[in-house]
């Protein structure tokens, strides 16, 4: 792709991040966004038929990393799995803006935190099911599933609101949490 079409959509996702984390999607104009990426009308329309199709884009593009994650925790050996979430760790981190901005469009058509909430609750599924030669399945699977995929969203919000980075140790965490509601 051509350098200068590449410049043109960063200036443009850049731009509507930068609106979306001073204000709620449905505020947002094309005008705006053209103002604040100083990309003119005519440009925009190139590659975008409106906000909801740059909206969809981007959220597809993430969903897109996200899905690779996941599939890189269900395919690694136990051995390369810290690493693997020590690095998917620090590669989250890194695009958390983007993540809460996109997180705030929820909409009928758009909803990222809603898709990774079932992205994550599909692999913990997966992930249970990979593992019934150690232990039996889970008769309440789904709710398990649907409690570690709010536990992790909802931490994904809380550190990142606080620009701060998932701990190493969350597992860890989560147990002591556990351990505390059964005293």
């Amino acid at each position: 792709m051509d350098l200068r079409i590449i410049k043109t959509h960063k200036a443009i996702r850049d731009a509507f991040i930068d609106l979306l984390s001073e204000q709620e999607y449905d505020e947002i104009t094309i005008q705006d966004i053209l103002n604040k990426g100083l990309v003119n009308r005519a440009t925009f329309y190139k590659y975008y038929a409106g906000k909801s199709d740059l909206a969809g884009q981007m959220i597809t593009d993430f969903r897109q990393k996200i899905e690779q994650l996941l599939n890189d925790r269900l395919t690694a050996d136990v051995q390369m799995l810290e690493i693997i979430m020590d690095n998917h760790g620090q590669a989250i981190f890194e695009i958390r803006k983007q993540m809460l901005a996109l997180w705030k469009i929820r909409t009928k058509k758009h909803n990222l935190y809603q898709d990774m909430f079932g992205m994550l609750k599909q692999n913990f599924i997966v992930l249970a099911q990979q593992k019934t030669d150690d232990m039996p399945l889970p008769k309440n699977l789904d709710y398990q599933a649907t409690i570690m995929a709010t536990m992790f969203m909802t931490t994904l919000k809380y550190y990142f609101e606080q620009d701060l980075p998932i701990p190493k140790n969350l597992p860890d965490d989560w147990q002591q949490m556990i351990d505390i509601a059964k005293i």
